[in-house]
Order: C-alpha cells, then structure tokens, then sequence
C-alpha cells in the first residue's frame, strides 16, 4: 500500500479555508460599513489623523490654547492648504486657523461629522469631529486637508480597530466554535478507524457499523465492507481446505508409518520415519491452526509446559539416537502456568524440535529449557541463520539451506499457532554456532484475574 508523500490534515484543512471565508467576510463588512458611513473617502481617513494630533495639542496646551507640538508642526508643513480649528466649549482656542463665528446665521453648519462654512469668499467644506477631553466637549474642524499614504494607512488602521472591537469577539467565538465543531465532525473517521483495526478474520464480523457513518462517509464504508466480506469468504475457503487436507493426511501418514515399521533396520528405514514424522508433524499443526482460527475453537485453559516438553523429548528421543543425536531437557526457575491449548502447543514445539535435529551435526545434542514455566529454549548446533535473513524466518515458503528440506510452511505455522497464544517467537544465534528458538508465553489470564 503506497502511503501519501505529504500528510494532510482534513480538520485542519477545513478550518483553514473556513478561517479565509471568515476573513473574508469580515473585510467585507469593514468595507459595507465604511462605504455606507463614507469613512472611507481619501478626506475622512486624512481628517482621522489630522484630529488626532490636534486633540494631543490642545490637551498640551491644558485645552486653554494649541500647543505647538513637533507632530503638529509637522503635520502643517506637509499639507498646505490645511485649515484646522479647535473649540472648548464654544470657544475657539488660539492657534486655530479655522474659526466660524458660532452667534452668525452663517456659521458652522453640522451634518453626519461633515460641516459647511458660508464665508465671504464662498462655502468651507470640511470634516467635524467631536469628543470629550478631561470632561470638557471639544469640537475639532479640518479642511482643506490633502491626505498622504500615512494618513489613509492611519485612518484605515483606527477604523479597522474601531470595527475589530466590535466584532472581534464574534469573530474568535465563532473561529473556536469552526474548530470544535470540526473536531467533533470528524470523529466518526476515528470510530471507523478503531472498528477497521479490530477486524480479525480468524473470527465472525459484522463489519464496520452503518449506522454511526455520516451519509458522505457511507459509501467508503460499505465499500469496505464490501471488500471484508470478499477477504473473509476466501479466508474461510483456505481454512476449510487446510482442515480438510489435515484430516485426509492422517489415514495414508498411519499406512505409510505402519509399512515403515515392517521393514528391515537400516538407514533407509531410519530416513523414511524420519520423514514420516515429519508429515505428521505438519499435519498437525495444519489442523491445530485451523481448529485455532475456528469460531468452534476450543477455549484456552491453564496448563504447565514442563509435562508437555517432557512428552515431546520422550517421543523424539528414539529418532534422535537412530540420527546417532542426543536429545536433552532441563527446567529451571519458578514454575507457571499459561493459557494455551496442549495438541496445538505440542504440533508447535514439534517442528521446532524437528527443524533443530535435522540441523544439528552428527553426534551433537539439541537441549529443550523451560524458564520460569514461560519461556521455551530449543537449541541447536548447526551451521545457524543468517543474520540478513532471520527476519523471513516465520514467512511461508522460506527454506534455509537446502531447498529439498521440507516445504517452507512449518515455521509460518508455528508463528501463527503461537500468535494465537498471544506468545511471541524469535531466533538468537547459538553461543558457538548454531540458532535458539526462544518462544515466551504471557501468564495465565485466569490466574491474574483470581
């Protein structure tokens, strides 16, 4: 399966095109607002910056006059034309270049922060702002006000904030409600993921659940479902053939065995049990995995490995010394029980033992330890395994050495009947030469839960 070169996020790509389009939408109603109160004409956003420095000024000038400040004189000498005016209270304070009689008809006429001015020379169009200094309401007047790039870069940031204080918390509120809500809309993927991860088809399932998956997610999972059901109709098929095969093994396995046993001594006899056994061997552990992968399978119990082992050296010993090998057992360190099913172990222990006297030279000894009651050792001398390949130890098919030595399915099997135990299974090289097959068992479940 060909996994993505770039990890991609569907939470996070949603909230990032949905945190544009609110943006979006944001700037769209700064710009709704500003063109229906025209607070963005090039005039208005020049006036912004103008009353601002002449509201510092007056307020330097303890609101009795226009204190002269740097950024005033500044500001003038960068806008010719200008014409400003400060009133507290009615009272234009000096400095002021601008400075409509209040008590004349044709004074200073306010309209939406904009003022008309009827002087001799014509009407004064400019902008008006009121506010409140130290308590005391104060007007303040510009025309002829010629905007810079700074001005309208100042009057687009005081009303971006004005704005911003508005609507700012809604827009957080909703940005934090976009991302919950799709944290939580997407968590049926992870429910899906869990329920995918826990398919086994050893076992009946009901696939994944419908009734949970939003309707965009169905056809995905019924498609998945879909393909399960497939998957599972062929691996039962497997498991029924292998099954049946097993069983039609044994009765030619005993025909052959018994016609072996009628023939003379010699090493051809000695050969032909050997292979024998080496059937029937396979054989087993052919039905034990199956019986294992069987809804009908039997539960596992409590049992100690050490009568077993015993067993198993007792029954190999007599092949061993015809193969002019040794075949020992030893058991150290507390005894334990694990959960396991004795015919499947005894199949698994079997091959191992096998596989170890076909390899170990003539005249040398394969040991069989129990540690602890829960850890196997089955050593050989041998020639080993390659480092390289010791991780296609347990893949079916895999041989070492010799490709005439058997089919490559006895340790594939194993790993699964030892899978199956919930045990783990590896190879560690021989001090001297030659490989240990180490096989460890968890403890007993029923014992941990008395």
């Amino acid at each position: 399966m060909r996994a993505s070169r770039h990890a991609w996020s569907l939470t996070g790509t949603l909230f990032r095109d949905l945190v544009v389009v609110q943006v979006a939408v944001f700037l769209a109603v700064l710009w709704v607002y500003a063109t229906l109160t025209n607070d963005l004409s090039a005039s208005e956003l020049g006036h912004a910056r103008a009353a601002v420095i002449l509201a510092r000024a007056a307020e330097a000038g303890g609101l009795s006059a226009i204190e002269p400040l740097p950024e005033l004189i500044d500001y003038v000498q960068r806008h010719e034309g200008l014409r400003f005016g400060v009133a507290v209270e009615a009272r234009w304070l000096p400095g002021s270049t601008l400075m409509p009689d209040f008590g004349q008809a044709n004074g200073v006429l306010m309209e939406d922060s904009r003022f008309t001015l009827a002087t001799p020379g014509g009407l004064v169009e400019g902008h008006a702002t009121t506010s409140d200094i130290e308590g005391r309401p104060v007007l303040i007047l510009t025309a002829g006000n010629k905007p810079d790039g700074l001005d309208l870069a100042y009057g687009i940031w005081i009303l971006g904030t004005q704005i911003a204080v508005l609507l700012g918390p809604i827009l957080i509120a909703s940005l934090l409600t976009t991302w919950w809500r799709l944290r939580t809309g997407v968590r049926p993927l992870a429910n899906l993921a869990r329920q995918a991860a826990s398919v086994d088809l050893d076992r009946d399932h009901a696939g994944l659940d419908l009734t949970a998956v939003p309707v965009e997610m169905r056809p995905l999972a019924q498609a998945f479902n879909h393909a399960l059901d497939r998957l599972s109709a062929t691996f039962a098929a497997r498991k029924r053939f292998l099954d049946n095969a097993a069983h039609e093994l044994r009765t030619p396995l005993a025909v052959m065995a018994a016609r072996v046993d009628a023939m003379p001594a010699g090493e051809q006899r000695t050969l032909l049990k050997r292979d024998i056994r080496r059937l029937r061997a396979l054989s087993d552990q052919l039905l034990a995995s199956a019986r294992l992968s069987s809804d009908w399978a039997p539960v596992p119990a409590p049992m100690n490995l050490g009568p077993l082992l015993v067993d198993l050296v007792a029954d190999y010993a007599p092949l061993a010394h015809e193969m002019e090998l040794t075949v020992g057992f030893s058991q150290s360190g507390e005894p334990a029980l694990v959960d396991g099913h004795p015919a499947a172990l005894t199949a698994a222990f079997a091959n191992v033992l096998d596989n170890a006297l076909r390899a170990e030279p003539a005249g040398g000894s394969v040991e069989v330890r129990l540690k602890d009651g829960r850890r196997v050792e089955i050593e050989d001398h041998g020639p080993g395994i390659d480092p390289a390949v010791v991780g296609l130890v347990f893949e079916p098919f895999w041989r070492n050495g010799d490709a005439r030595m058997g089919s490559g399915l006895g340790l594939a099997i194993v790993a699964e009947i030892v899978r199956h135990h919930g045990a783990s299974i590896r190879v560690e090289a021989t001090k001297g030469g030659g490989a240990t097959f180490v096989i460890e068992f968890p403890p007993s479940d029923r014992l941990m839960q008395a």
